[in-house]
């Protein structure tokens, strides 16, 4: 599909990839969409990688729309939100990355043990 397609020439079709991996390509994109909620959004955004993602419960706390990402209702409708994400002119990653940590396992069990032990 993506060969025969009009944007062939700028879609690259990868094989599974390992952490590291996984780190380099998000460290080298420009903008991370997430066509369903997964785990690899919050490594995403660890990188500082801006993100389109859908408007999911179970996502809805981890972005600022504007600040760090946009949520798009319906895959049908992403493609305007791609639009507007892609004309964002994005804070500086490192500053987006720090913005994620707050719900890292490290931060969120801290806050949890917090709110537990006097």
């Amino acid at each position: 599909i993506a060969a025969e397609s009009d944007v062939a020439d700028r879609v690259e079709l990868l094989g599974m990839q390992d952490q590291h991996g996984m780190c380099r390509l998000y460290n080298a994109a420009d903008l991370g969409f997430f066509p369903r909620a997964t785990i690899g959004i919050q490594q995403a955004m660890a990188t500082g990688l801006p993100v389109v993602l859908p408007r999911k419960e179970t996502v809805t706390h981890l972005v600022n729309e504007g600040r760090n990402g946009y949520y798009f209702d319906a895959l049908d409708s992403a493609s305007s939100v791609l639009g507007k994400a892609a004309a964002t002119g994005w804070t500086e990653r490192r500053l987006l990355a720090e913005s994620i940590r707050k719900w890292s396992s490290e931060s969120y069990a801290a806050l949890i043990l917090e709110g537990l032990v006097p």
